[in-house]
């Protein structure tokens, strides 16, 4: 498995592109169309923001859990040696610190996450 980490508007996708033709492999990309919870965090400004910016790492969680279960079953059952995602935890820990350092996340629910998910 590939990943891809980089702030928005850098290329990942186009990198993604790129490596998963060259490599003869699938290519997972963010689709934020997929993601109505980003929708309702920008919906009220920064009411918005900080009301669901607990929730919204959660959707991403969950988000990226179904791709890498996808990429795990075409690794079994399809026989594919690579996958590339345009994303992954990492870039989403460092958003939800983010999240936390502008005080839009509550510290307990900031730990929460990062204990849930294991990551610095």
């Amino acid at each position: 498995m590939i990943y891809i980490n980089a702030p928005i508007g850098v290329g990942k996708s186009t990198l993604t592109k790129y490596l998963s033709g060259s490599l003869g492999t699938h290519a997972f990309y963010e689709s934020v169309e997929d993601m109505p919870m980003l929708k309702e965090f920008y919906s009220n400004g920064d009411k918005s923001r900080s009301n669901l910016s607990f929730e919204l790492q959660i959707a991403f969680l969950n988000y990226r859990f179904a791709q890498l279960r996808q990429g795990l079953y075409l690794q079994e059952h399809d026989g594919e040696v690579n996958t590339v995602y345009d994303s992954s935890l990492l870039s989403d820990g460092i958003m939800c610190g983010n999240l936390y350092k502008r005080g839009e996340m509550s510290g307990v629910l900031y730990y929460l996450y990062d204990e849930f998910t294991f990551v610095d």
